[in-house]
């Protein structure tokens, strides 16, 4: 009787906490940054830069409970390690600057349990050739970073190639089209109509060959709410 009148008092006191009532917040532990590697052709200076668009998936775990992904790209810090070459903006917008080519790492970093979480990605800039320059070096896709609000819903992508001498020409059927996580939207590789699948973000991507090998791409971020 006196265990059990002093395990009563403590129970109306508050100082025991029935285990029941913990409750567990899911925890940064990664993040994964997409594309995870890309190559863009440097342009000349004055013509029309490659811009491309990152996006960071925050990997959440909690005692428990399945992993969840999330789509952080707005939350996380974006960073070049070689901003003269590529700079990139808040929301993980990638652009080359007409300055040097080579090899630089993309981050984004956001809090997490134990401290700063980082994920990277690779961004090659490759060399213009002078001798062709006829070639498509550089990518704009419209309409850019659209949002579709239904399962279903569809967006024709047109692609404009920016050529070495300045001059603009349609590429749209010319180039390969990939979605980068067709789960959310996918898209047709030959016409870039995208059709949406899920809820998320997904990079859309148009590849040129030109005649010689060389290769130009454009991207831009669907949304599907």
């Amino acid at each position: 009787m006196q265990h059990r009148s002093f395990l009563g008092v403590l129970l109306l006191s508050g100082l025991v906490i029935p285990f029941t009532s913990c409750n567990f917040s899911p925890s940064l532990t990664s993040i994964t940054v997409t594309p995870s590697s890309y190559t863009a052709v440097l342009a000349p200076c004055g013509s029309p830069q490659v811009t491309t668009n990152f996006i960071a998936i925050g990997n959440y775990t909690s005692p428990g409970h399945a992993p969840i992904t999330h789509d952080i790209t707005n939350q996380v810090t974006w960073a070049s390690l070689t901003p003269t070459m590529v700079s990139i903006s808040s929301s993980g917008a990638a652009t080359v600057t007409c300055q040097t080519y080579g090899s630089t790492v993309i981050t984004a970093s956001a809090p997490g349990f134990h401290g700063d979480i980082m994920g990277t990605a690779t961004f090659n800039v490759e060399q213009y050739n002078n001798t062709s320059t006829n070639d498509v070096v550089s990518i704009t896709l419209t309409p850019a970073n659209p949002t579709l609000t239904a399962v279903g819903q569809t967006v024709a992508f047109v692609a404009t190639g920016t050529r070495g001498t300045g001059t603009t020409v349609s590429v749209t059927t010319a180039s390969i089209w990939t979605s980068s996580n067709p789960a959310v939207a996918s898209i047709n590789p030959n016409t870039g109509v995208a059709t949406a699948v899920a809820t998320g973000s997904t990079t859309i991507t148009a590849t040129y060959t030109n005649s010689d090998g060389v290769q130009a791409m454009g991207t831009t971020l669907l949304t599907v709410q």
